[in-house]
Order: structure tokens, then C-alpha cells, then sequence
């Protein structure tokens, strides 16, 4: 039986990885192997430690298994990849500062020029959809 603990704590690391994985995906492309290997090292946390506690028949703290699971992967990770000076100082706005903000054309969420053919004077703002006229 898992406690809220045993979700929540190594679930922070874990929302870390994404976070740090996108931020990291906008200065270069690469797969989220953060993320990734986090939730294979949580899996595998938690395997060791349900297989612990049926091989002792005595209840097993799961955080003794999947913390260190954890922590273990995502230093690794860093270390393979020479990224662990930024893991460990963690999200800043500095990291984002030299990232060239580009829009590609298949994003979903980009907003099209709208065209009206009745009212020319007639101008949309397009960062909040909102009509304003010109006068």
C-alpha cells in the first residue's frame, strides 16, 4: 500500500524533469530523457520495493526505494549529458533569455490574421481577440 508520500515527493522530482526538460528543449532539441528516465527509475523504485515487501512479509517504506531510484537515474542523466551545474541551480528566467522565440506552422495554438470583407475600418487585437475600431 503507497502513501500520499510515496506519490508526492517523488512526483515533484518527476514535474521537475518536465519542466526542466522543456526549458532545456527550447535553447536545443532533444528527447526529454529527464522525464523520461524519472518515471522508468520510479517504476522500477517501486517494483524493488513491492518485491521487498513480499519477499520479507513485513510492510516496506516505499520512499527507502524510490528516492533514491530517482535521484539516482536523473544524476546520471545530467551527468551524461554535462548538464548537472544547470539541473542543480534549477529553472531561471536566465536560461530563456537567449532563446529566439520562432513560430512553426504546425502549432496548433498560432493565431491566424483574421480578415473581414464587410468593415475595412474595422482592425482585431490579435493578442486578446478583442474588436476595436479605428476612428
Amino acid at each position: 500500500m503507497l502513501g500520499f508520500g510515496d506519490i508526492a515527493i517523488p512526483g515533484l522530482l518527476v514535474s521537475f524533469c518536465l519542466s526542466f526538460d522543456k526549458v532545456i528543449s527550447m535553447r536545443q532539441k532533444h528527447f526529454p530523457s529527464y522525464y523520461v528516465s524519472s518515471l522508468f527509475a520510479y517504476g522500477g523504485g517501486l517494483t524493488i520495493a513491492f518485491t521487498m515487501a513480499t519477499m520479507t512479509n513485513e510492510p516496506q517504506p516505499a520512499l527507502v526505494y524510490l528516492v533514491p531510484a530517482n535521484l539516482l537515474m536523473v544524476l546520471i542523466v545530467g551527468w551524461r549529458r554535462s548538464e548537472l551545474k544547470d539541473l542543480w541551480q534549477g529553472i531561471n528566467m536566465g536560461m530563456l533569455e537567449a532563446v529566439p522565440v520562432t513560430r512553426e506552422d504546425n502549432n496548433p495554438f498560432q493565431q491566424e490574421e483574421i480578415m473581414t470583407s464587410d468593415d475595412e475600418d474595422v482592425n482585431f487585437d490579435k493578442t486578446k481577440l478583442i474588436k476595436t475600431s479605428t476612428v
